[in-house]
């Protein structure tokens, strides 16, 4: 919970819940950031809270030869909404 114009709030109340393809799993979703693994097994982080310096961060760590997700694709929508679109990895959400 946090405090919203001195009431409580759910961290997610103010963001939409647009509809995730089948098979799609939400990861994680707080403070206008959602971040869904697909079937295809990339990770879509998206939001107004998604720091685009982000990808071009992994792809340096990736050069250096700093295990990273490979990013497939970033780009920043009409709306001002962030989107990275990344290779799942176990080891980077500390699953493995």
């Amino acid at each position: 919970m946090r405090e919203a114009k001195g009431q409580a709030k759910s961290s997610d109340e103010s963001e939409s819940d647009d509809e995730i393809e089948p098979g799609a799993v939400v990861l994680h979703k707080m403070f206008n950031r959602k971040v869904v693994l697909h079937p295809d097994n990339t990770v879509v982080k998206s939001g107004k809270r998604i720091p685009i310096g982000e990808a071009e961060a992994l792809r340096v760590a990736a050069q250096a030869g700093i295990p990273a997700p490979y990013v497939h694709d970033v780009h920043t929508s009409s709306d001002g909404q962030g989107h990275i679109q990344e290779k799942y990895s176990a080891a980077a959400s500390g699953d493995g």
